[in-house]
């Protein structure tokens, strides 16, 4: 997580590297400091580096978002690049040292001691007070109320948009995501998240034929994508850092996998379908109208309700998509990808069904978080958990409810 620290009356953080995580950070942050009354200072990183001396920064355009409560300043900038400075010495002392090791020790690259710098200040507060206890924690702040106003987060204007695609003029256009692994070359890590597009192009044609622009976000190593009224972003000649802010910042809707721009929705606030959901746990539901179809969670060739899954506890917290041994998941089908964008088109209200599903889950998820030891590296998430069930105003989509439930 990114860390913070709070001086006077500004919270200075260093958000996380990944993409989708630091947009998440980012929201939070803005949460915290509309309801503490604060200022966001946010330290970025200013270069790009080569090689095994590279930050991994991810897009570094989504720290331009303006907000005003975020404060940008000269003095800012200076001591931006005065921090990338600091950090771009210690790199590159750092690779030698760590090439010295290798071979003096025989250690692998990947598990050397001696690592890059990192400008961490304080700890992570964005949810809630860390030092306290996590059964006191966790209705420390009305969340509901958080959630409940628009937060108006901004990002350039559409107009520049239309500029470089004309397909989007004067028309109502929706982002579409489905992740694949090759941006990060981690299709056996994080396989579960990702989808096949081919699953997706019923559903697809569904949203052209109500007059919707479908922009299929992503990079050139995804299956090219050529359908009608469809801006296949990911291969086109225009793709930029700061085109995949606005893209997601302008939309009209927001489909897609659990991976990083699905974040950057939720900071703008859209309206987004979650398709192929690593686990019950895991989707976007800050928001009235959000809806998440999961996957099938099998065990030996058997394919698990919506209420074992829950019983059970089968939440997946990390993030990887690693179910628990002897469970694994199964991609949702094309009729199912399909059907859940016509109930997201139809925006209905919550049924009651929908919202005893996520009183149920809230209370499982509550239940484990205080009887099931887990692992160390996730307690400090407790409370990040506690913040997104706080406040539902999105559910799993009902037809798949109805389809899945027992």
């Amino acid at each position: 997580m990114g860390a913070g620290v709070k001086i006077g009356r500004y919270w200075i953080m260093k958000p996380y590297e990944a993409f989708g995580n630091r947009a998440e950070d980012l929201y939070f942050a803005l949460l915290k400091c509309r309801r503490e009354g604060l200022r966001l200072i946010v330290l970025k990183r200013k270069w790009n580096l080569f090689w095994r001396v590279k930050f991994r920064s991810g897009n570094r355009e989504l720290l331009n978002i303006r907000h005003p409560l975020v404060v940008h300043s000269v003095l800012l900038e200076l001591v931006n690049y005065g921090m990338s400075v600091v950090l771009v010495s210690a790199r590159l002392i750092g690779v030698p040292l760590r090439k010295l090791r290798t071979v003096l020790l025989g250690d692998s690259f990947d598990n050397i001691f001696v690592r890059a710098s990192e400008f961490l200040i304080g700890r992570d507060e964005l949810w809630g007070t860390m030092e306290v206890p996590f059964q006191a924690s966790e209705n420390g702040i009305d969340w509901e109320e958080c959630y409940s106003n628009v937060l108006g987060v901004t990002y350039g204007n559409r107009g520049d948009l239309e500029r470089q695609f004309p397909l989007l003029k004067d028309k109502r256009y929706v982002c579409l995501h489905v992740r694949t692994g090759g941006y990060a070359n981690d299709h056996e890590y994080s396989a579960p998240r990702n989808a096949n597009i081919e699953n997706y192009i019923p559903a697809i044609r569904e949203l052209t034929d109500r007059g919707y622009v479908v922009v299929r976000l992503g990079d050139p190593a995804m299956p090219p994508l050529h359908l009608d009224n469809v801006v296949d972003y990911a291969h086109s000649k225009a793709r930029s850092e700061k085109n995949d802010i606005l893209l997601v910042g302008h939309c009209d809707l927001y489909i897609g996998s659990q991976t990083g721009p699905i974040d950057v929705a939720s900071l703008f606030e859209k309206r987004i379908l979650t398709i192929n959901c690593l686990s019950l746990s895991h989707y976007e539901w800050y928001r009235q109208g959000a809806l998440f179809i999961p996957r099938k969670a099998v065990r030996e060739g058997r394919v698990l309700t919506l209420k074992e899954q829950i019983d059970q506890y089968l939440f997946e917290l990390s993030g990887t998509g690693r179910m628990v041994e002897g469970v694994e998941y199964r991609e949702n089908t094309a009729e199912e990808v399909r059907a859940a964008v016509l109930e997201f088109l139809s925006s209905p209200n919550l049924t009651e069904g929908q919202v005893a599903f996520n009183a149920y889950l809230a209370n499982k998820l509550r239940e484990y978080f205080h009887t099931v030891r887990i692992q160390e590296s996730l307690e400090s998430q407790k409370i990040r958990w506690i913040a997104r069930m706080s406040a539902v105003k999105g559910s799993i989509c009902a037809g798949y409810l109805k389809d899945h439930w027992q």
